[in-house]
């Protein structure tokens, strides 16, 4: 029964946490953003290759995990955001560069990864 508990609380913290980043993108850059789920999934699976696969402490691949998507996440911004909210006035241009990010990543992580689940040991 504990053990329920935990891992109730465990998934409620992780639930949490991805609305508040949707919540946080949303209030900052007006943009509801179609891609965070993707890219928690690369957070994963940035820590997975960290620590199964190169064999470094959790704690360090936590720390990778949040580098790679501040830079990625910096530079989608950047470089595809920032261009299409200054020339247009719409709101569906960014909705829709949002879903295409999404589309992407889920195939650059699909052709990475492959389709088999994981876990971190």
């Amino acid at each position: 029964m504990e053990q329920i508990l935990v891992n109730g609380l465990y998934l409620g913290a992780q639930y949490a946490l991805i609305a508040l980043g949707l919540t946080l993108i949303f209030s900052l850059m007006n943009v509801l953003n179609f891609a965070h789920g993707q890219m928690y999934v690369l957070g994963g699976f940035v820590t997975y290759t960290v620590v199964a696969q190169i064999g470094l402490p959790f704690v360090v691949g936590l720390l990778a995990s949040a580098v790679v998507l501040a830079v990625l996440g910096g530079l989608i911004e950047k470089f595809l955001f920032r261009p299409v909210i200054r020339k247009s006035v719409r709101e569906e241009s960014t909705m829709l560069l949002a879903a295409g990010i999404a589309f992407f990543l889920d195939a650059v992580i699909l052709l990475v990864f492959g389709e088999k689940q994981r876990g971190v040991p």
